[in-house]
């Protein structure tokens, strides 16, 4: 049911200065895991969601996460949240947090690896 009319195009940036993120997101699906979604998405009328910073990658995971029903994507090749490295989770967590898209949030703390010497090698070799 969350998967129907209207959709809305997502712009990262500011307005004049942005760029298409998602080109045909259910508003109902975004309004429904995200209050701040919720809240920009009000007005019926409009087709445009503008994400003044944010990150085109993880807005597709997030919304990705949202059409799986909280779940990792089903889609091939597409990154589970188990397979993120921890700066990955910090860009999502953040990105969460302005979103106001709580049980993502909630899940990304909790699922957050702890720190060991060999992962933080490897981000360092990545750098």
């Amino acid at each position: 049911m969350l998967k129907i009319r209207p959709r809305v195009i997502i712009f990262i940036g500011e307005p004049g200065n942005d760029y298409t993120a998602i080109e045909s997101a259910y508003a109902t699906l975004l309004s429904h895991f995200s209050s701040y979604c919720r809240k920009k998405l009000a007005d019926k009328s409009s087709q445009r969601l503008n994400i003044h910073s944010g990150n085109k990658n993880t807005l597709l995971f997030i919304h990705r996460w949202m059409l799986s029903g909280e779940r990792n994507s089903d889609v091939k090749g597409t990154l589970k949240l188990d397979g993120l490295r921890v700066p990955d989770f910090t860009n999502l967590y953040h990105h969460c947090v302005f979103l106001k898209c709580e049980a993502l949030k909630e899940k990304t703390a909790k699922d957050t690896p702890v720190f060991s010497s060999d992962h933080i090698c490897s981000n360092v070799l990545q750098s």
